[in-house]
């Protein structure tokens, strides 16, 4: 009876931290790094011919992170 309380216990507890992952959402997405051809720029002000330091400095700060919708 204990053994089958643990087990009901790792499985219920197993089952509970696997249903909180939720979909992963990212910071940027694909419109950020559209070229506005009336402009000539992304939407974070990166035009062509601009150096590495300037995109580096626009989408640089990006990071992983997710959120549960």
């Amino acid at each position: 009876m204990k053994k089958l309380t643990t087990l009901l216990t790792v499985t219920l507890l197993t089952i509970g931290i696997l249903s909180g992952c939720g979909e992963s959402t990212p910071l940027l997405t694909a419109t950020d790094y559209e070229l506005d051809l009336a402009s000539d720029m992304t939407a974070r002000g990166i035009a062509p011919g601009d150096n590495a330091e300037a995109f580096l400095s626009a989408y640089g700060e990006y990071r992983i992170f997710t959120s549960i919708d």
